[in-house]
């Protein structure tokens, strides 16, 4: 009786081990789509700051230009 009282409770661990993973498992890959999102979100703020130095870099050429015009 102690034996299969034994049994009965590995399996029941077994199965709460079992779903313990799949939370595991389901946490993880949604990190790792929140990972991918960030990572795009990041990559687009870069390609905008080289955007915005670009034109800023254009806009003080002209400044420039402006300025030995005018002197």
């Amino acid at each position: 009786m102690a034996e299969e009282d034994s049994l009965n409770f590995d399996w029941i661990l077994l199965g709460k081990e079992k779903n313990d993973f799949k939370k595991l498992e389901t946490n993880f890959d949604n990190l790792q789509i929140k990972f991918n999102e960030e990572k795009e979100k990041n990559l687009n703020l870069e390609k905008k700051n080289i955007l915005l130095e670009n034109e800023l870099k254009e806009m003080d050429k002209v400044l420039i230009i402006l300025i030995k015009y005018f002197l």
